[in-house]
């Protein structure tokens, strides 16, 4: 697969920028009010390549209201009927600076709202960067039968399960507007693929797709890149993780380089500093909303003020029998209360998953486990049987639980302690999705070399840190300790006492 030589190549010019600049006329106490979605979050702004101090006219200033007077009809008639009372503060900014035509950077917490904060502008964009007015949107009609599927849109995301979350949002604008989304990954044959984008009976406007499926696709010529002008990259810390650098490297040569690109991420690692701007060929605006200086690039992100971390440290034969401990507690006040929370378990392996939850099922918890080499029709069923309800615990891998997307998740335990911070964010991030929550990890001698961090983390979060955390850095801290402290049956009761 050889890279266009885009030199030689004359670009259809195309339009970015949607806001339009005229005052807003929000009351001050409204804006306060709408503006707050993810609390008081402190939000930042940096010329990335030169770490330059960077500021938004006031007239490109947050989008404070799905009414705000700026922005697009077409899209002020689609927020207006997402259910939502007001942007959360990412989706404020980033759309101020998508809608502005600058290409972004953006840090935010998992559970902020960064999905609609990208889907937004490439509505806006699919309907209006060629429209002959902005009140007259149209979705691009044209198409050849048999030739490679051309998108205007792209999102590249590291799962399966985030693919199809996205599409589920994106097809809310195809009976509205006709803009059409299609979703790429791995789990269905490519054949099924490649038929899907060669004998379409029409256009095709956004895609959503993993790394490793997109290029095959691109590859066999089912795909063409070239005529994207709007690109984004999610979750890109964990693609980085994943070890797709060289294959997003690969798509974003295929794609013309004055397009429009937004990247998001929860944390933001000096490496993925380095890796985000190759991938961003401008010079893109740093969005942070949270607390970690730019300066630092620490990796480490903002976990939101309304998920109590409880870090418990265990010994690895005792693991097993406090989970039973914790979730019969929990059972017996929630029957107690007429209620049912979901409990997302984190496991570092298979095997763990598979285990763990045949102990559950065993006690009478409705449980299912979630992992990489379950079939995909299997995954789907878990997931949607723990939405609707007809399951109460999930034991899942870290790659299965990707993009599984659960509103208003009371609880999420690490069973296995995670293998470095930056996944410990996104675990942690799965409980409250912008509400209260509560995360319990279970954590073992062998996390000693992570515990400095961790220590760091949680007070900065204003979180409670147990002595025998502190305490696992001395080497005299024993075992015994570990199984018997009364603290730990202390946090115990804390946590039963934070489902009511």
């Amino acid at each position: 697969m050889e890279d266009p030589d885009w030199n030689s190549v004359t670009l259809k010019p195309f339009n970015k920028n949607f806001l339009t600049p005229i005052p807003q006329q929000t009351p001050e106490k409204e804006q306060e009010a709408e503006g707050s979605g993810n609390g008081s979050a402190t939000v930042k702004l940096v010329g990335l390549r030169d770490n330059s101090e960077f500021s938004l006219d006031p007239l490109q200033g947050p989008v404070l209201s799905f009414h705000d007077a700026r922005l697009p009809r077409c899209l002020r008639d689609f927020l207006s009927g997402t259910g939502f009372d007001a942007p959360t503060t990412i989706q404020a900014n980033a759309w101020a600076l998508g809608l502005s035509g600058y290409d972004i950077i953006a840090i935010a917490q998992t559970g902020s709202g960064k999905t609609l904060a990208y889907l937004a502008p490439a509505l806006t964009h699919i309907l209006l960067s060629q429209a002959p007015a902005a009140d007259k949107p149209q979705a691009p009609s044209q198409y050849v039968p048999g030739e490679p599927c051309t998108p205007i849109g792209l999102v590249v995301v590291p799962t399966h399960e985030l693919v199809q979350q996205i599409q589920s949002v994106a097809q809310q604008w195809e009976k509205r507007y006709g803009v059409v989304t299609v979703a790429l990954h791995g789990g269905v044959s490519r054949s099924v693929h490649t038929k899907l984008l060669l004998e379409r009976n029409g256009p095709i406007h956004l895609i959503a797709g993993t790394p490793g499926r997109l290029l095959d696709l691109v590859s066999t010529k089912a795909l063409n890149l070239s005529r994207v002008t709007y690109f984004v990259l999610d979750e890109a810390d964990k693609l980085l993780k994943l070890g797709f650098a060289n294959q997003l490297k690969k798509i974003s040569n295929q794609i013309r380089p004055d397009r429009h690109t937004l990247m998001f991420s929860a944390t933001f690692s000096p490496k993925l500093r380095e890796e985000a701007l190759n991938w961003v060929k401008s010079d893109p605006i740093y969005l942070q909303v949270g607390k970690v200086t730019i300066s630092e690039f620490s990796g480490l992100s903002e976990i939101s003020s309304n998920i109590e971390q409880i870090v418990q440290v265990c010994a690895q034969h005792k693991k097993e029998k406090k989970l039973i401990k914790f979730l019969t507690k929990l059972r017996e006040e929630e029957k107690a209360q007429r209620k049912k929370s979901g409990v997302l378990i984190f496991v570092n392996q298979i095997k763990t998953a598979v285990a763990i939850s045949d102990s559950l099922w065993k006690l009478d918890f409705r449980v299912d486990a979630l992992y990489g080499n379950k079939p995909q029709n299997l995954r789907q069923k878990v997931v949607n049987d723990f939405k609707c309800g007809k399951i109460q615990i999930v034991v899942a891998t870290d790659v299965a639980s990707r993009g599984l997307d659960i509103p208003h998740l009371p609880y999420v335990i690490n069973y296995d302690f995670p293998s470095n911070l930056d996944i410990y964010v996104h675990r942690v991030g799965r409980t409250g999705r912008q509400g209260k929550g509560v995360a319990l990890s279970y954590l073992t001698r062998n996390f000693k070399p992570l515990v400095p961090d961790l220590i760091k983390l949680l007070e900065e979060h204003q979180q409670t840190v147990s002595p025998l955390l502190r305490e696992i850095l001395d080497d005299k801290a024993g075992t015994q300790n570990e199984a018997e402290s009364p603290q730990n049956e202390e946090i115990e009761l804390k946590e039963g006492q934070s489902g009511e």
